[in-house]
């Protein structure tokens, strides 16, 4: 049968939609169906005309919209797109293939003849950026197809810089034996600046010890000064390192003063100062010798430096004195009190050598620095519980409800120099009492002291909370009862405790404290209160899936919906996990603990957060919190080995619905604080060792 004419015209329409459109149209169609990576709507666009060589706004072709999946550039590639094409900034498919890390694709460009010396504007090539991110396999293919291993970006930067940055020691070394030159220098760029530096001074900066130790063997050279004139060995003082400090002081650095007081080397500060140093001499930092010999705990130099004029009340950038850095190390702090050390100087955070021992340093010092006369408030006597200089303070006058100290008007500056914002200015009518902070510390004979000196147990802290509010978040169920015989409300809400104007009953459950729980419901708190968001204390022990505490609020403790809101306990059986928690500088080798290795190591952890009620720590993680919480944390385990001494490792995070754990890998979770928690217990004494947060340093 014939076709009509108004037929033909209705096929020829149809056979031509494709064609009908404008070119920048296709063009459009063809970017995104190659980036859905539709490999049949990509060729019927082609056979239809659609322009392979069609740029976006960024100077892109489909080429780039198509690195996502191999099946279609593959198809791209075969129909004549240019496979060297540059985009504005002048990367090409090979350069976002491999930013991409969509390694498979990568090769199939190299293979397909990508060109790998191409610069982009920056003049960054694909091996600059395969040794950056880390891809070992790529950077020995490009370096077998003719990269340059010393190419270097408008900024100086060589691929050899960029591994080094980032502690990627296979790719270093690969780069070395082809060559690479270890002492070029570059121009790396961070927040507020930039940086000149080689690879020996990128690798200390990024704490990659074991790279370090790379370039020393591979004749890096051990005292090439960056623009502020600090050699490696005196960065890696700077920063701490001790190791690489050790290492660069075998392989020949020369010792300077600050050196030699940094290792605790007589021999070579007598040498350097019989030869003319100066012991007084700053760095860049404003440190002196003093500074380090006191920061490491070196007795015998810090009286050797004294005693040859270096001064005692020298200040750095931070405004701190050699006594600050000695905070844990008593004999030393003793050095320095004997010698005139200013006991009271306040650093640019407004923190004295006292504040600082309390928070960051060693009991023994904050006993020393107490004995020699160092002034304390009652908030911090009532807080590390020297009930002794409580009740001198009260004996000379201070206000037993005095609020905690605000902030000197006249510090705004420098704490915004520091924190680039405004710090909190709590009310007068909201800030902890001497009271609040003997709770705090958990010290019960000190509350009961000041509640029985008739301190206020209605008054309101930072959060709206009164005592007892701190005592059950805490867990401080002996100090509660104290609180409750002399009368606090059990039934008071804590107005602004984290949004949700709670009472003690419902803070204690939440956080798990049973023995708080049970004194609470003995002395009439109210079991069915509702906080401002409707919920009861039986929810938040529901939520947390603390059964126990469930019961006593007479709720079903065999709801099987609770094991499934329980917190675990896993053990990590990937030794390279480490990785996503510890730097290479931090750990020699790994080894997977038994279920024996980890058994009582939540009560090792509270009895160290207890008892230290005075130090956080060592750190500035916050005990309070933690403390409080500790019932609430996952917790997962891996061993390992440092300096020959066997560590565990324990991450620590809150999450309300714990999924099944996974033992290749560590979970990344955020407790309402900076960051999950770092515990490192030492395996052999069975004790705590360090706690910070991930990731976060605040010192």
């Amino acid at each position: 049968m014939g076709r009509t004419g108004l037929s033909c015209a209705a096929l020829t329409m149809f056979a031509l939609v494709g064609c009908g459109r404008p070119p920048e149209d296709r063009a459009e169609a063809l970017r995104q169906a190659a980036g859905r990576g539709n490999a049949a709507e990509v060729k019927s666009l082609i056979a239809r005309g659609a322009d392979l060589t069609a740029r976006d706004a960024t100077g892109k072709t489909v080429l780039f919209n198509a690195l996502g999946n191999r099946e279609v550039v593959e198809l791209l590639l075969t129909h004549g797109a240019d496979i060297n094409a540059q985009d504005r900034s002048g990367f090409t498919p090979l350069h976002t293939a491999l930013r991409s890390r969509t390694s498979d694709v990568a090769r199939l460009l190299i293979g397909r003849g990508a060109q790998v010396h191409t610069q982009s504007h920056d003049g960054e090539t694909p091996l600059h950026t395969a040794s950056e991110l880390g891809d070992t396999e790529i950077v020995r293919l490009l370096v077998r197809r003719g990269a340059e291993v010393d190419a270097a970006t408008q900024t100086g930067d060589t691929p050899l810089l960029r591994a080094a940055r980032q502690g990627h020691h296979d790719i270093a070394q690969h780069l070395i034996a082809e060559g690479a030159d270890v002492d070029a220098w570059g121009i790396t760029l961070v927040p507020g600046g930039e940086k000149f530096q080689n690879p020996l001074h990128a690798a200390i900066e990024c704490d990659h010890r074991h790279l370090v130790q790379l370039l020393l063997d591979s004749g890096a050279d051990v005292d090439a000064k960056d623009r502020l004139g600090r050699s490696p060995a005196v960065r890696a003082m700077q920063k701490n390192q001790k190791r690489v400090v050790a290492a660069l002081a075998a392989a020949g650095a020369d010792l300077t003063i600050h050196l030699a007081a940094y290792l605790g080397d007589m021999a070579a500060a007598k040498r350097l100062m019989k030869a003319g140093a100066d012991v007084n001499l700053r760095d860049d930092l404003q440190r002196i010798p003093l500074h380090y010999a006191a920061g490491q705990g070196r007795k015998e130099v810090a009286e050797l430096l004294i005693a040859n004029g270096a001064e005692v009340n020298a200040t750095d950038n931070d405004k701190r004195t050699p006594l600050h850095y000695a905070i844990e190390h008593v004999e030393v702090a003793k050095v320095l009190a004997d010698h005139g050390a200013g006991l009271n100087t306040e650093d640019r955070l407004g923190e004295t050598p006292l504040r600082k021992a309390v928070f960051h340093g060693d009991k023994e010092v904050v006993d020393l620095l107490i004995a020699r006369g160092a002034a304390i408030d009652l908030h911090l006597a009532a807080y590390i519980g020297r009930r002794d200089k409580v009740k001198e303070l009260l004996a000379s006058g201070v206000d037993i409800d005095v609020r905690r100290e605000q902030v000197d008007p006249s510090m705004l500056a420098e704490l915004w120099a520091v924190y680039r914002k405004a710090p909190p200015r709590p009310s007068e009518a909201r800030a902890d009492t001497p009271l609040h902070r003997a709770v705090q510390g958990g010290h019960t004979d000190v509350v009961e002291f000041l509640v029985g000196a008739g301190a206020d147990l209605t008054a309101q802290g930072n959060t709206g909370q009164t005592a007892l509010h701190d005592a059950a978040y805490l867990g401080f169920a002996q100090v509660a009862e104290v609180l409750i015989s002399h009368g606090a409300d059990v039934n008071a809400v804590a107005e602004n405790h984290q949004g949700r104007g709670q009472t003690s009953l419902q803070i204690a459950a939440r956080c798990g404290h049973t023995a708080t729980v049970a004194l609470l419901i003995a002395n009439g708190a109210d079991v069915d209160a509702e906080d401002t968001q409707g919920n009861s204390a039986l929810f938040y022990a529901w939520e947390r899936g603390f059964a126990d505490i469930v019961a006593l609020l007479g709720g079903d403790a065999n709801d099987p919906s609770l094991a499934e809101r329980r917190p675990y306990t896993a053990i990590i059986r990937n030794p390279s996990a480490i990785g996503q928690i510890l730097s290479p500088s931090e750990y020699d080798d790994v080894w997977i603990p038994a279920q024996t290795d980890i058994e009582g190591l939540d009560a090792v952890l509270k009895s160290h957060l207890t008892e230290n009620t005075a130090i956080r720590t060592r750190t500035s993680v916050n005990r309070e919190h933690l403390l409080a919480n500790l019932r609430c944390y996952c917790r997962e385990y891996i061993g390992f080995i440092y300096d020959g001494r066997s560590y565990l490792l324990c991450n620590m995070f809150i999450t309300t619905y714990p999924e099944t754990p996974d033992e290749e890998r560590f979970r990344w979770e955020s407790d309402g604080s900076p960051s999950p928690k770092r515990v490192i217990f030492d395996a052999k004494n069975r004790s705590v060792a360090s706690i910070d947060e991930r990731y976060l340093a605040f010192y």
